[in-house]
């Protein structure tokens, strides 16, 4: 008898940790890679080009990201964002943007920029802001160094929480070492780079994936096994 009950905690213990598997880990969300070109950007955040995400978690969904510059510019294999003004505040007309949506509650951990500059002049700092609060304030600024031209450069996005719905990122380039003579373009896969990541965690589906069924009617069916043959003993 007590042979048996210990095969029933243990088949309750695999259970318990099949179940809390449902959460996902901390991985990407989403992920926009401008390949090809050229890419046209402009002032506009209605005419420049859109760069759709190449990889979405399930149960998410991903805005296109855009870059809104001063002046119309391309590239190829790299999405242009500059030229970087000397300011000591961002710019709220040049931007980067882009987002994600979904009806569960997920966890932004972060925003990783695969940054390409040219000439050691441009930014020496950056921030990214939301449209949680109509882009009002920082949630995180990062201080660069300028004479590395291609660096990844990641926001900390753990103080927003959770969040359920729409949220749009804007991330701002600024404080250049000589103004307006060099950029922050996100550098491509095909350039070395990952484009912009976004990662964080999502709350459990409510139906399980066709191989956690499998995996839960296998333990189940050993419950059943292991009380059937203590009963019978009994």
């Amino acid at each position: 008898m007590k042979k048996s009950n210990n095969k029933l905690k243990f088949f309750a213990s695999v259970s318990c940790i099949l179940l809390m598997s449902f959460a996902t880990n901390a991985a990407t969300l989403a992920q926009w890679d401008p390949t090809g070109g050229p890419l046209n950007v402009t002032a506009d955040p209605a005419t420049t080009v859109q760069i759709m995400a190449s990889v979405v978690t399930p149960d998410l969904s991903a805005s296109p990201l855009i870059s809104v510059v001063e002046f119309n510019t391309s590239n190829t294999n790299a999405l242009p964002q500059g030229r970087v003004v000397s300011s000591a505040t961002p710019l709220l007309t040049r931007y980067v943007e882009f987002g994600v949506s979904s009806g569960f509650e997920y966890s932004p951990s972060s925003v990783e920029y695969s940054k390409r500059s040219y000439f050691t002049t441009g930014a020496q700092n950056a921030s990214i802001r939301s449209s949680l609060d109509a882009y009002a304030a920082d949630i995180d600024t990062i201080v660069i160094d300028a004479s590395i031209n291609q660096s990844l450069i990641t926001f900390d996005l753990t103080s927003l929480g959770a969040i359920t719905g729409a949220i749009t990122f804007r991330v701002y380039f600024y404080n250049a070492v000589t103004n307006q003579t060099d950029w922050s373009d996100i550098d491509s896969t095909l350039r070395g780079g990952n484009g912009v990541v976004l990662t964080g965690t999502v709350t459990p589906r409510i139906i399980p994936a066709l191989s956690q069924w499998s995996l839960m009617l296998l333990i189940l069916s050993l419950l059943g096994f292991a009380y059937f043959r203590s009963y019978r003993k009994n």
